[in-house]
């Protein structure tokens, strides 16, 4: 079924020239139904890829929202009702009695369609993306990541019905709009305010480890995005839904400062700190400078046990690319070749603690001890980093930038100003060697460009 929201061409029944009526149009095989809303609105603000009126105009917020609304309303409920024996008069009937009644009724007749509980309608939009995620074959962090976004969307839901009151609030594939698109957006973003405002509502619900809603980055919420638009535009694809008037929502690209790493100076003056009466920071240290070495992701470095460790060198396939499933689809093996320094830093833990190269128990204060161990090392140059709430830039000490990533970046970085060769550093990485987020890592150094003109000197 396709459903059809737009102006008509004429200003009947009023004397503003620059409003119109909405119209609905329902496509189904052979049935062709139209209806004039009696509902108007100004064409100068019309969108018809939300349809409604965009948010970014001069009206109040109150009409914009108020006709947004309606529309939203009867395209859904003409989705819950239509049947092939439907006609004209139906259509007609529909719109009026919505007008005419207004929400109450809205939401009675829906909620005899619509479920309570989230998911549970096999053609919602959440138990669909439930059944696209579970299908995917990806990693298991990203498998965790768009389990988040799952288990937001489902917050969004139930927010809609217990909070809102619109207890027959469903997403449908068919009837999702560019509009929808903006309010998850809005509900996402503002949802740690929500939380701390209907403390009983989010009782209902598990947080894992306890990450309760927070204030996110833009960077972050592209992410959400992009797992939903991944998965409407594989349901376009395989034919579960016509509708792509959420294309109409769109967001600003992701926003990345330079990426901050150590110097091998740098490195090697928190190498050479003593922290023989700080076990847990000199073991972290240590875990840390190791993976200054060999350029692996924190996930890897708590997995490798002796079995990684061949001839000299550190053999692993990134957990990253490995599929949920158990399956490296990628099949990208990571061999990096172990130096003095890394190769010290394994027989000094060697037979500590089994098979395990290094004695990983304390995984939440890992970050936070690296940070202290900079900054005991003197490791305090300034750096220009961006915020990521307020995305803007500012100066802080490197230390408090430090992260456990930070060695994967010291790894890349400090290779790629001796080497210069990506296919040759992904190879100990596990990038792709073009890929966007290894472009990242490569950031272009004054020394680099410094060399480059004495080329043409």
């Amino acid at each position: 079924m396709k459903i059809s929201v737009f102006l008509a061409a004429k200003g009947k029944g009023t004397d503003d020239r620059r409003m119109r009526q909405v119209c609905f149009r329902v496509r189904e095989g052979a049935s062709d139904l139209r209806v004039r809303s009696g509902l108007l609105a100004n064409e100068d603000y019309w969108d018809g890829s939300i349809p409604g009126y965009r948010r970014m105009t001069k009206l109040p917020k109150g009409e914009i929202n108020g006709l947004n609304k309606k529309i939203q309303d009867i395209t859904v409920l003409i989705h819950e009702q239509f049947s092939e024996n439907r006609d004209g008069s139906w259509l007609r009937g529909l719109v009026s009695n919505y007008l005419e009644n207004g929400t109450e009724n809205w939401v009675t007749s829906v909620s005899s369609l619509s479920v309570e509980t989230p998911g549970s309608d096999k053609d919602c939009f959440i138990e669909q993306f439930r059944s696209f995620i579970s299908g995917r074959k990806i990693s298991k962090g990203r498998l965790c990541s768009m389990r988040g976004t799952l288990k937001k969307l489902e917050r969004y839901q139930e927010y809609k019905r217990q909070i809102e009151g619109r207890k027959g609030f469903t997403l449908y594939l068919d009837t999702l709009t560019a509009e929808d698109m903006q309010d998850i957006w809005d509900y996402i973003m503002d949802e740690h305010i929500h939380y701390s405002a209907y403390p009983d509502f989010y009782g209902k619900f598990t947080f894992v480890s306890g990450k309760v809603p927070v204030p996110l980055s833009h960077n972050f919420m592209t992410s959400v995005y992009r797992h939903i638009r991944s998965f409407l535009n594989w349901a376009v694809k395989h034919g579960l839904t016509t509708n792509e008037r959420w294309r109409g929502f769109s967001v600003k690209n992701e926003v990345y400062g330079t990426p901050v790493y150590l110097t091998i100076e740098e490195r090697d003056r928190i190498l050479d700190t003593d922290l023989s009466h700080f076990p847990r920071l000199e073991r972290h240290r240590d875990m840390f400078i190791f993976q200054c070495m060999v350029g692996c992701r924190i996930g890897d470095l708590y997995g490798f046990t002796t079995d990684n460790i061949r001839d000299g060198f550190l053999e692993y396939y990134p957990h990253k690319t490995i599929c949920h499933d158990g399956m490296d689809y990628n099949s990208r093996l990571c061999r990096v070749p172990l130096n003095d320094k890394a190769k010290a830093l394994l027989a000094k833990y060697c037979g500590t603690c089994g098979k395990a190269l290094f004695p990983c128990l304390n995984k939440i204060f890992y970050n936070e001890d690296i940070k202290v161990v900079a900054m005991i090392a003197g490791v305090t140059r300034t750096v220009v980093v961006q915020d990521p709430k307020t995305r803007e830039m500012v100066e802080r000490p490197i230390y408090l930038e430090v992260t456990s990533h930070t060695a994967r970046k010291t790894f890349i970085a400090n290779l790629y100003r001796l080497v210069k060769d990506p296919g040759l550093i992904a190879s100990m990485t596990g990038h792709a060697e073009n890929s966007k987020a290894f472009r990242h890592y490569r950031s272009i150094c004054d020394e680099m460009k410094n060399e480059l003109i004495t080329m043409i000197d």
